[in-house]
């Protein structure tokens, strides 16, 4: 999910030993049938997790933006749902670091400077309409 304070959106480093590590990335996760009733619900739920920002009282600030389908050859297809999260108030960020040993604020336009997980590049381009 794009996580956005001040037109700064938050980028995480993936853990060297995570699939695709030592990438940046946005908190995300998968859905878990016995764990979420929607999928609006999973991404708070691992947002929760990655970052302790705790959604409870700030749902509906969580915008679905769209889903797509996404083919890793050799590895996997998934369907990929994307979330935004505006916040008012500078979070206090603690990161899980069985998931993410480093976090940065930037601006979309300076994330594409970053080692970017897979198609993450694309995805910021298509949302932020950059060229």
């Amino acid at each position: 999910m794009f996580c956005e304070y001040k037109w700064k959106i938050l980028s995480l480093l993936r853990n060297f030993e995570r699939f695709q590590g030592n990438t940046r990335a946005w908190p995300a996760g998968k859905f878990e049938s016995d764990k979420d009733k929607d999928f609006k619900m999973a991404a708070a739920r691992e947002l929760l997790e990655e970052t302790w920002i705790d959604l409870d009282r700030l749902q509906n600030a969580l915008i679905y933006l769209w889903k797509h389908y996404l083919r890793y050859p050799d590895w996997f297809d998934y369907e990929y749902h994307k979330f935004k999260l505006v916040l008012d108030e500078e979070p206090n960020i603690i990161l899980n670091s069985r998931e993410h040993t480093d976090k940065i604020r930037l601006t979309p336009e300076e994330t594409l400077n970053l080692n970017l997980i897979r198609w993450e590049d694309e995805v910021i381009k298509h949302y932020y309409w950059i060229e």
